[in-house]
């Protein structure tokens, strides 16, 4: 929660110096009601951070006979990893990718049709077992606040005249080596490098940046796309680690 907590406080801070020097911030009454006014505007959206970033991805939900696979990956994994069971959304996009999106004790794994086609079981669960640990150890949470707060103001929001700003505490809050980290969690939990690096491989080959992904989310995709503004591991590399363990 430490970084959630420093996500809510940048934000904060900037909208209430916005709102600050609308009120001709000269006097430090006028910096602290403008920091207050931004603390208002935040703190109620942190609980509702997955609600504003899952608004930009209309899927549906899986359907219990065509996506039985997924279904049955999804509920013996979350029991191996112990988290609760989350929502899935299916998105018709052909490009193959996935994120999780969580916010409090709510997970929600996207999965694109795309990507369903295309991996075989093995491939599957190395994907599904990484967007669980994803929310397991809390960086879909930082993540999706990230998309919510910074992104939905800085990047695609009202003040993108501030982008480069709000690109900076992006990178800040989201390490570099965050997607290296959590395909260690997930062979981790599947004790099979090989399946999450084939899906993986699959996912470079086929393409993986859906329609709706916007700047603000392009981070929380398993693959994000080669020109997401948060610097990450280029997935020829992430295979590369997977075939050496």
């Amino acid at each position: 929660m430490g970084a959630i907590a420093l996500v809510v406080t940048l934000v904060a801070v900037v909208v209430g110096l916005v709102a600050g020097l609308a009120w001709y911030l000269v006097l430090p009454v006028g910096l602290l009601l403008g920091i207050a006014a931004g603390l208002a505007f935040v703190l109620p959206r942190l609980r509702g951070a997955d609600v504003s970033v899952l608004a930009d991805f209309p899927g549906s939900p899986p359907d219990r006979r065509r996506h039985a696979r997924l279904l049955n990956l999804v509920e013996g994994l979350r029991h191996s990893i112990g988290l609760g069971e989350p929502d899935i959304r299916i998105l018709d996009d052909p490009a193959a990718n996935a994120m999780t999106v969580a916010a409090g004790d709510r997970v929600t794994l996207v999965v694109t049709q795309g990507l369903l086609d295309r991996l075989d079981r093995m491939e599957l669960e190395g994907v599904v077992a990484e967007l669980l640990v994803r929310a397991k150890q809390g960086d879909a949470e930082v993540g999706t606040a990230a998309a919510s707060f910074i992104g939905g103001l800085f990047i695609d929001g009202p003040l993108r005249s501030m982008r480069s700003y709000g690109v900076g505490r992006l990178e800040r809050l989201l390490p570099e080596d965050r997607d290296l980290q959590a395909d260690f969690g997930a062979v981790g939990v599947t004790r099979y490098p090989p399946g999450l690096a084939a899906a993986l491989t699959k996912m470079a080959a086929a393409g993986h940046r859906p329609a709706a992904s916007t700047p603000r989310t392009d981070h929380l995709w398993l693959a994000p796309p080669a020109d997401a503004l948060v610097a990450s591991y280029p997935l020829e590399l992430r295979i590369d680690v997977l075939q050496e363990i």
